[in-house]
């Protein structure tokens, strides 16, 4: 076993560990040696081994099953994440889907709607600001897979499929809308983002489910030193009759008056 070991060279593990993804031991048996034996091997060798969390994060790609088959569920998702949600790689190299969120209802949702296409995620606290509820979740599949998305051309193919299209909206719609039913100065539903495309799409297959939003431009500053201005794009619903009708197909968690009892 040590003659075989040391025919090992530190780029092969290097290839099998972090480049193939093998665990320990699935190098050791590809090679008829012991989980340990690699071990030595890679200690010898000076060749790096996963964190704590890197491991969690492969178990989690191994045992996941992710469905990116179009869903209610996948189409939730993706409204959340085009508004107040995000996938990125962190530092340590993990792929995360993330919601910060003051509503838990809105988190308990999105992670319900994570877990039935497979993905496993958890609630936490913010740690300074406990009134804030993060929604984690590690899947490499799915970061790569949205980051390759055209949300456009997802929208077209959605836009026929009502239930697929309605649910899109109403994740966007918990993430970016608003709601004003006092009458004053007047009744509005309104969703924004700064994306003048996707907003300038929703609003024509909107049109087209005879909603009759108005489009809007915005200057948009987080302070008076944020310059230059970002340019935000507005939807908004005036007519509590369409009001009451849009929050009746999309059943919003959130921002919803309870349909106006």
């Amino acid at each position: 076993n040590n003659l075989i070991s040391s025919k090992i060279t530190k780029e092969e593990l290097e290839l099998l560990y972090w480049t193939k993804k093998f665990t320990l031991l699935e190098i050791g048996k590809s090679k008829g040696l012991s989980e340990a034996t690699i071990m030595g091997r890679m200690n010898i060798l000076g060749v790096t081994r996963r964190t704590r969390v890197e491991a969690q994060q492969e178990r989690r790609l191994r045992t996941n099953k992710i469905c990116l088959n179009l869903t209610p569920n996948l189409s939730y998702i993706i409204g959340v994440i085009c508004g107040d949600g995000s996938v990125f790689i962190d530092n340590r190299k993990h792929y995360i889907v993330a919601l910060t969120t003051i509503d838990l209802e809105f988190a308990q949702s999105f992670t319900e709607s994570l877990s039935k296409i497979g993905l496993s995620s958890s609630i936490k606290l913010d740690a300074l600001r406990p009134h804030i509820k993060i929604v984690r979740a590690y899947s490499k599949r799915f970061v790569v897979w949205y980051r390759a998305l055209d949300k456009i051309s997802f929208l077209d193919s959605i836009a026929q499929n009502s239930k697929l299209f309605f649910s899109f909206l109403r994740g966007f719609y918990e993430s970016e809308g608003t709601l004003n039913l006092s009458g004053k100065p007047y009744n509005r539903l309104a969703m924004s983002n700064t994306n003048k495309e996707l907003i300038e799409k929703l609003f024509r297959i909107l049109k087209d489910y005879n909603f009759p939003f108005h489009l809007y431009t915005h200057k948009q500053a987080y302070s008076p030193k944020h310059k230059p201005y970002k340019i935000c794009y507005e939807l908004t619903l005036y007519y509590k009759g369409e009001i009451l009708r849009l929050l009746k197909i999309l059943k919003p968690v959130i921002k919803n008056s309870n349909y106006f009892k």
